[in-house]
This record gives structure tokens, sequence and C-alpha cells, in this order.
């Protein structure tokens, strides 16, 4: 997932914090949060924009407080499989594609 993050922009950098990896260009773009048995990634793009490839993504609005996120607003969803980080990696792509390419 790293490398399809890194890859969506010019100067997108890896900024790791204490308990998450921010990936910002110049704004963020995703952060990965480690859980106990995987991990949550937040997306700056909207739930409404991600769910046609996983309708498991939930909206970051309806949450107060995630635990050890640095960033606010987007999406959330968590991947606890082999199978859920290759739909990871391709919220991902879809995040960059909102976020970078002329509409």
């Amino acid at each position: 997932m790293r490398e399809t993050v890194l890859a969506c922009a010019e100067g997108a950098l890896e900024l790791p914090r204490a308990k998450s990896v921010v990936y910002r260009a110049p704004d963020w773009i995703v952060e990965a949060l480690p859980r106990a048995k995987g991990f949550t990634i937040r997306f700056a793009a909207d739930a409404s924009d991600l769910l046609e490839i996983a309708p498991e993504v939930r909206d970051a609005a309806a949450w107060v407080f995630i635990t050890n996120s640095t960033v606010s607003g987007g999406s959330l969803y968590t991947v606890s499989s082999p199978a859920k980080l290759v739909v990871a990696k391709a919220l991902v792509a879809r995040t960059c594609q909102l976020m970078f390419e002329p509409t």
C-alpha cells in the first residue's frame, strides 16, 4: 500500500508518527493506524466516493474520536486480512484519483 500512496502524487511524503503513519502531498491523503488485529486506514476522500469499491467504508465524520488519528474528516476502512489489503490498495488509488487528477 505504501508504494501506491507515494506514487499517487509528486512530492508525496510518508510521515511516521508515534502511533500512525500519515501520507501527505501537501495535504493529507491517507493515514494508517495500527490495530491489534490489522490496521485501519483513514482516507481523505469522502465515504460516498469509495463505497462502490468497498461497501464497508465508513464516514469518519460519524466518529467523535478515532484513537491515535492525527487528521480529521474523510473515511475509514479496516484491514484484517490479505484480501482486504487488496481492496485497501484500490481505495488508495481511488482517493489519489479524486484528489490529483483533473475532472
